[in-house]
């Protein structure tokens, strides 16, 4: 009988620290920054909100050495998020760490930096873009994310 997996996860293979074939997630959603720029009304992240009291960046050196151990025990798939992780500094790094890794990488992102950051991390080997969108109407996702002009940013990076 062929077993049947949801697509997040995977079977992870046997001889792993001595442990049997078993499943594990295939995905790793990372959040590298707490940052954003947007001010969504949904979002704890949102930058005129005034809960984010200390601005964190992941640490490129200690999620390279996660990216290993998530390898060897069977993640094959790495996700970054944040905030807003194009607001990352090294951004373009962590993408090309994850492929090093033998990770794919992708990305949600509020779409607003892709002008400026999309041929970096593609070039890093960024495999799949997520824009997060919150509404059919331009005028209604623009109000909710506080960011006016971020359609016309989203179409001009993603061109």
């Amino acid at each position: 009988m062929t077993e049947v997996l949801a697509p997040t996860m995977r079977r992870a293979p046997s001889g792993i620290a001595g442990m049997a074939s078993r499943l594990v997630p295939a995905i790793c959603d990372v959040s590298v920054t707490n940052m954003c720029n947007a001010t969504c009304n949904f979002c704890s992240y949102a930058h005129d909100k005034g809960i984010v009291k200390d601005r964190r960046w992941i640490d490129r050196d200690r999620l390279r050495e996660a990216m290993a151990i998530l390898h060897r025990r069977g993640v094959r798939y790495i996700n970054y998020q944040g905030g807003e992780p194009l607001l990352h500094p090294k951004i373009d790094l962590l993408v090309s760490d994850a492929r090093e890794s033998g990770l794919q990488p992708a990305m949600i992102t509020n779409g607003w930096l892709l002008p400026e950051k999309i041929e970096r991390v593609v070039k890093a080997g960024l495999g799949t873009l997520l824009v997060s969108l919150d509404s059919d109407s331009i005028a209604k996702h623009e109000e909710n994310r506080g960011l006016k002009g971020v359609c016309d940013r989203i179409r001009k990076g993603v061109k």
